[in-house]
């Protein structure tokens, strides 16, 4: 899975709940759009295995979500990752633009450990474990 945020603090409770969670799952992240970017090139290129999973926040530095979502979305070896926009934005226009650009879903960031958690579960099915 590869979670792309600018905030250390929720890519850290990220590990936390998916630990929590039992979902034992190789876990990569990125600070911003243009790792995310570097890091998905890479995955196309076959130097690296594809994630199960992109949870991909939208207002990062450097590059923001939505223009990650469209380089992904450009790439065929990437075509069957699901990418879910996770932010904290409410905004209907976030959410359409994520759907129009292909994002699989638009989750707004919970705000406790227990709505991280049950968003984790809506998610397990997409991850692939370690092992």
């Amino acid at each position: 899975m590869l979670i792309v945020d600018d905030n250390p603090g929720d890519i850290r409770l990220a590990r936390e709940v998916f630990d929590e969670a039992g979902l034992t799952t190789m876990i990569t992240s990125a600070s911003d759009g243009v790792e995310a970017v570097t890091l998905l090139q890479a995955v196309a290129l076959g130097e690296v295995p594809a994630p199960s999973l992109v949870l991909l926040d939208i207002n990062m530095p450097r590059m923001n979500g939505f223009e990650v979502l469209a380089f992904l979305k450009r790439q065929p070896q990437l075509g069957g990752v699901p990418v879910f926009m996770l932010s904290s934005s409410r905004r209907p226009a976030d959410a359409s633009r994520a759907q129009q650009l292909g994002a699989d879903g638009y989750l707004v960031k919970p705000e406790s450990f227990e709505g991280y958690l049950e968003l984790v579960a809506s998610l397990a099915k997409y991850l692939a474990p370690v092992g």
